[in-house]
C-alpha cells in the first residue's frame, strides 16, 4: 500500500545511463510528523532531477530489528515484481537527504560511480555513517559535500590497498567487520532490478544466521566482493534526521 499518490512508473529508454526515466527512490516510511517531514523533504530534493519518490507503509512492530529488516525484504520484493529489467532503484531511510546540488550533482556523480563497476555489481551503499561522520554529526559539511569520515572510516580509508579506487571499494563483509565499519545513518543503497532477488536472498540468509541483527548490520555482513560496493568520493548523500528519531515506538 503507497502512501502517497504513486508515481507512473518511469520507462527505461536508455539502459546504459541512469537518468530520471529509469531511477526511482523508494522508501518504506511511517505517518509521524517527523516522517512526513522528511518524506516532504525527500520529494523537494528530488524535483529538479525529475526522479519520482515512491513510500510505502513501514512495518511497526515489536522486536524492532525484525520490523526494520521486514522493510528491506518488502522493498526487495516490490523491486524484484514491480519494475521492469532496465530499472535502477534506491532503497533508502526517509531520512536520506542528497548533498546541495551547487556541491554535489546527485546524477552526473551517480553516473560516474556506476560506469566504474564491473558486470557483476548487485548495490551500491551510498552514503555509509562512519565515512560522512554521522557519529559526530557533520551535517553542515556533508550538505555542502565535504565529508569528514568519523575516526573508525578514517582507518577503514587508510587500510584499503589495491582494492580502492577513487570513488568507490568493494569489501567484504568481515573487512567492514573488522573496522567497525555499518552501513546506515543512512542506509542508502542502488539496486538494479534485475538483482534484487539476489540482494533479497543474501539478506534472508543473514537475517536466518543472525536473527537479532539489525538492518543496516546484515547489509554489512552481506558485502560480498565483486558484488557489493560503498561509495567513498564522492559519497551520495547524508542524513537528515528532521528533529529526531522516529523509533521512539521502540
Amino acid at each position: 500500500m503507497i502512501l502517497a499518490d504513486e508515481p507512473s512508473l518511469p520507462i527505461s529508454t536508455t539502459p546504459s545511463t541512469i537518468t530520471s526515466s529509469n531511477l526511482v527512490v523508494l522508501c518504506c516510511t511511517i505517518h509521524t510528523p517527523i516522517s512526513r517531514q522528511r518524506q516532504s523533504s525527500l520529494i523537494h530534493a528530488f524535483q529538479p532531477y525529475g526522479i519520482p519518490v515512491m513510500f510505502r507503509h513501514g512495518h511497526r512492530y515489536h522486536p524492532l530489528a525484525d520490523a526494520l529488516n521486514a522493510n528491506i525484504r518488502t522493498m526487495l520484493e516490490y523491486v524484484h515484481t514491480t519494475f521492469g529489467p532496465h530499472m535502477h532503484v534506491i532503497i533508502c531511510d526517509d531520512d536520506w537527504m542528497l548533498c546541495d546540488p551547487k556541491y554535489v550533482s546527485f546524477l552526473s556523480e551517480l553516473n560516474q560511480t556506476v560506469a566504474l563497476l564491473p558486470d557483476t555489481w548487485e548495490t551500491l551503499h551510498l552514503c555509509p555513517g562512519f565515512l560522512w561522520g554521522r557519529n559526530q554529526r557533520q551535517t553542515h559539511f556533508a550538505q555542502q559535500g565535504q565529508f569528514r569520515a568519523e575516526p573508525i572510516g578514517q582507518h577503514f580509508l587508510n587500510s584499503l590497498g589495491p582494492s580502492r579506487t577513487d570513488r568507490c571499494v568493494s569489501v567484504s563483509g568481515s573487512i567492514l567487520q573488522q573496522y567497525k565499519g555499518w552501513l546506515g545513518g543512512p542506509i542508502a543503497f542502488l539496486v538494479r532490478q534485475t538483482k534484487a532477488h539476489s540482494v533479497a536472498t543474501r539478506f534472508e540468509q543473514q537475517r536466518v544466521q543472525h536473527p537479532t541483527n539489525i538492518n543496516d548490520v546484515l547489509l554489512c555482513g552481506m558485502c560480498t566482493v565483486g558484488l557489493d560496493y560503498l561509495c567513498i568520493r564522492p559519497l551520495l548523500g547524508y542524513e537528515e534526521e528532521a528533529g529526531g528519531s522516529t523509533v521512539a515506538w521502540k
